[in-house]
């Protein structure tokens, strides 16, 4: 059961099966196998069986710990876990706070750093991460550089993991100015970046209609990395929509870098095609949909039409 807790992603369905096995087989259970499984079920956002086993594990009479609480966190549940352990009367650390934070959305992580920061807890690192990357998906830019801004004068230095956030951020608002920003940060702080790091600012240009600006990251990936994945070289095509020489290009060049263009990529090829309306660009985009069959993948009508 633990093992399809710890697993990636997890496997509820098992490890409750696993437990009405132990019973069916008179094997007690329990606070361990009980919170494996509650585990298990918390990480797939299975809510209703979280709340069930929790109230089973209740009546069986199993103690109920702070572990157990932390692994029936959710998506949304972090405040109200938080408070369900203080009616318990359970000792609330740093680390119960960082797991409510990395189940809250943006505004719920905002406020729970700011609540364990006022009880003497200094926030950690992976806290912050995770309240960055709540604010990253919520699209609050402002959120997410103000909380940089705090852990910088809390004395944590942000590591890539939160850079990336930011970026992404950044990448959702196209706010080039700060993406760079960000960048220059890193550099003065020997944070390299990946290439998630990068495809942000790529993206953050491309929203923006900074094609220099993006195409000189792309130029810089290619010529001393990191390496540019099958999104850099699909979100890269998509500014060239009208020109399909240099889409069928770059989709040949990803060829030769051994990386494989999904639906998406071909998608975007074919659209750069049909942009051109000429002879040359319909023999293109025939060839790309032969390719995608013989790929397997499924081709929409309208795109050969």
């Amino acid at each position: 059961i633990d093992a399809c807790a710890k697993a990636r992603p997890s496997y509820p369905e098992l490890a409750l099966k696993l437990l009405d096995d132990m019973k069916q087989k008179g094997i007690a259970l329990t606070e361990y196998s009980y919170n494996s499984a509650i585990h298990a079920c918390g990480k797939a956002g299975l809510i209703e069986e979280v709340d069930r086993l929790m109230n089973e594990m209740k009546i069986s009479g199993c103690e109920q710990n702070e572990i157990t609480y932390s692994a029936s966190m959710t998506k949304g549940t972090g405040k109200r876990v938080l408070g369900d352990m203080k009616l318990a009367g359970l000792n609330i650390d740093s680390q119960a706070y960082g797991a409510a934070i990395k189940h809250e959305d943006s505004s719920g992580s905002a406020q729970l750093l700011k609540e364990s920061s006022k009880i003497g807890f200094t926030p950690t690192i992976e806290a912050y991460n995770a309240a960055l990357s709540s604010a990253a998906k919520g699209e609050n830019l402002n959120l997410a550089k103000d909380m940089l801004r705090k852990m910088r004068l809390e004395g944590i230095t942000p590591n890539l993991k939160s850079y990336s956030s930011v970026l992404l951020a950044c990448s959702k608002k196209g706010d080039t100015e700060e993406a760079l920003s960000l960048y220059e940060q890193m550099a003065e702080q020997n944070v390299a970046p990946d290439t998630m790091a990068m495809n942000h600012i790529i993206s953050t240009s491309v929203r923006a209609k900074k094609t220099d600006i993006a195409m000189s990251f792309f130029e810089a990936m290619l010529a001393k990395g990191p390496a540019p994945n099958k999104h850099t070289y699909t979100v890269i095509m998509g500014l060239f929509s009208k020109s399909f020489e240099k889409v069928i290009q770059l989709l040949r060049h990803m060829e030769k870098m051994s990386i494989d263009a999904d639906e998406i990529t071909y998608k975007v090829a074919l659209k750069s095609c049909a942009n051109s309306w000429d002879f040359a660009a319909a023999k293109n985009a025939l060839v790309l949909l032969k390719e995608m069959r013989d790929k397997g993948m499924e081709v929409d009508q309208r795109e050969v039409d």
